[in-house]
């Protein structure tokens, strides 16, 4: 019995036309991704058999993306090659129906049959689905501009396509909503300069932010706040907007921010921002270093310790008295040569006592500084999605 069963199955997958039936699907459930890869393949079968295809949230289509990427050697002779159409599968049917089809094209893969399929350039045609229509047609090119297939670009992070494609819509009909979409893909492709090209005659809060976005990740944090500052934020933008705000002026404090400075920390709408904004304030009062590289001098490690670091402080006191009593010790014993080596340890001690607490308070607000991001993250974390806006 079951060689009969097997026989049959044999029967079913070695004949192109005894396959799975490719019209199962209509033109509505068929995915945005399939019709992207079907236009590939159409326009270019030689590029596309080359090419590795993203990862997903299939597993099993993961697996084929690995052996893509490392055992391949694209050298199937039809288009898409067999790993191609599996992974194409996964993306119409149910997983159950895209093993089998895998199989199924894995056994039509052979010399005996690939004589009947219709020729595409130098490759056989056999796709897991054939559309009616490709995107050489005006109708086909309009589709991979609809709304479903940019969020399907988003979703799987395929930024490089995106931006390509909304650089095409953009030359065909221009739109603000475009070029902020064309801004929010140049940030994640860390292209800064195109990011604030395509929106530096841009009005309106979303732009505003944006810019600012693109300032902080060049490290200009002085044109950031300038670009928040300057613009009426409203809603959930306002909070977002000043959060970033803040980042910008803990990264970069100058004087002249402080009536901005003022004004999120009496604004009553958010209790933990103005709870910040205060604290943040202290960034433009400067610590001097001479109070601390002075009490260091007088006590070795007072000056560390005074500024938040007491094991420093501890260890530069250890270090200092304990080569100092050494050498006092041998200078009472006559045992000039010990106390010429522990001479030299206690002035190499002292001299490092000294440098320890000059960078002490530069060190103190540092770490004032990271306390002060971290809490602002807890509200807003700068840049961590760009298309939220």
């Amino acid at each position: 019995m079951s060689r009969i069963c097997y026989s049959l199955i044999i029967l079913f997958c070695a004949f192109p036309g005894y396959g799975l039936p490719n019209n199962g699907l209509s033109a509505e459930e068929i995915p945005w991704s399939y019709q992207y890869y079907y236009n590939q393949f159409i326009n270019d079968p030689v590029q596309f058999n080359k090419r590795s295809l993203p990862f997903t949230q299939c597993l099993l289509q993961n697996f084929i993306v690995l052996y893509q990427r490392n055992y391949s050697k694209s050298s199937c002779q039809f288009v898409p090659s067999c790993s191609r159409y599996s992974y194409l599968s996964f993306e119409l049917y149910s997983q159950p129906k895209a093993v089998v089809n895998t199989l199924c094209r894995l056994w039509r893969c052979n010399g005996s049959t690939a004589g009947q399929y219709q020729r595409l350039d130098d490759f056989y045609f056999d796709p897991p689905l054939v559309l009616a229509k490709h995107s050489d047609e005006p109708q086909g090119e309009a589709n991979v501009f609809q709304p479903d297939y940019i969020n399907w670009l988003i979703n799987k992070k395929e930024w490089t396509l995106l931006y390509q494609h909304c650089t095409e819509r953009e030359y065909r009909s221009p739109s603000s909503s475009n070029r902020l979409l064309l801004t929010k893909t140049a940030l994640q492709l860390r292209r800064y300069d195109r990011a604030l090209l395509w929106i530096k005659n841009e009005d309106g809060d979303t732009a505003a932010v944006l810019r600012a976005i693109t300032h902080f990740r060049m490290g200009q944090y002085g044109a950031a706040k300038e670009e928040i500052a300057r613009c009426p934020l409203a809603g959930d933008l306002k909070l977002k907007g000043q959060a970033f705000w803040l980042h910008s002026f803990i990264e970069q404090p100058e004087k002249q921010d402080t009536l901005y400075l003022v004004a999120i920390a009496r604004d009553t709408s958010n209790t933990h921002m103005n709870h910040i904004a205060l604290r943040a304030s202290r960034l433009l009062q400067e610590r001097p270093r001479w109070p601390s590289v002075v009490s260091s001098a007088i006590i070795p490690g007072a000056g560390q310790a005074a500024n938040g670091f007491p094991t420093d402080g501890l260890f530069a006191f250890v270090f200092v008295a304990g080569t100092g009593a050494a050498a006092a010790h041998d200078l009472r014993t006559k045992n000039y040569g010990g106390t010429a080596l522990w001479g030299l340890g206690f002035i190499f001690s002292y001299a490092s006592n000294l440098v320890s607490a000059a960078q002490a308070p530069r060190k103190r607000n540092i770490r004032y500084i990271r306390q002060l991001h971290a809490e602002l993250n807890q509200l807003y974390t700068p840049g961590s999605n760009d298309f939220d806006y």
